[in-house]
């Protein structure tokens, strides 16, 4: 195996550093491996003028499932911007077909995926959103098989009045559960917000 396989084989499944192998070389990708952002996953940026590379950058601390999906979901904005360069929405339609049409390329190998996080892909690629994290049974069923040992919940499974720190270290507490957003309150200046239910935070003991 080639020193760049097996950087991938950190962190990727192993049944899918072939084929990530194999769409790096053809699509030209300069892929970069980052730290953790908060604000982003991963992100795609088109070649510079008069160059031909591609960048694709990812998170390191991902687990291998949510990387492969990360990357796919980074290759399928770069798809689509070859055919169509900026004239499309970013997470419209187009790009939609596209990343369904590359998972549909990695599902097809066998056992690539574990089946609670195989169900969960499933339905989500019926429509997938362009955050990976705001689909909630797809979260948790990724956040179960983290192989790393982590202390992060969904903001969904704490109960109402609870407490809870962000990776900003904000206290809040779960005023209410509405069927998109928990409303919750911020301990340092008492103002109210709106947490996505798959925002992954940490409880929080006085």
């Amino acid at each position: 195996m080639s020193d760049h396989r097996q950087i991938l084989l950190r962190y990727l499944p192993a049944k899918a550093v072939d084929i990530v192998y194999e769409w790096i070389i053809k699509y030209q990708i300069f892929f970069r491996i980052t730290k953790s952002r908060e604000s982003k996953l991963g992100d795609y940026m088109p070649p510079k003028s008069g160059s031909v590379i591609h960048t694709i950058t990812i998170n390191f601390d991902l687990n291998p499932f949510a990387f492969l999906i990360i990357f796919i979901h980074e290759l399928a904005h770069l798809v689509v911007y070859e055919t169509y360069g900026h004239k499309v929405l970013a997470h419209g339609k187009e790009w939609k077909l596209a990343f369904q049409g590359l998972m549909l390329s990695v599902t097809n190998e066998q056992n690539i995926f574990p089946p609670e996080i195989a169900l969960a892909l499933v339905k989500y690629m019926k429509n997938p959103k362009a955050t990976l994290y705001s689909d909630l049974p797809l979260t948790r069923a990724l956040i179960n098989l983290n192989s790393k040992k982590t202390s992060e919940v969904l903001v969904d499974d704490l109960p109402i009045l609870s407490l809870f720190k962000t990776s900003k270290g904000e206290v809040f507490r779960i005023d209410e559960k509405r069927r998109k957003k928990i409303k919750c309150t911020c301990l340092r200046n008492k103002h109210i917000y709106l947490f996505n239910p798959s925002a992954l935070v940490q409880q929080y003991v006085n």
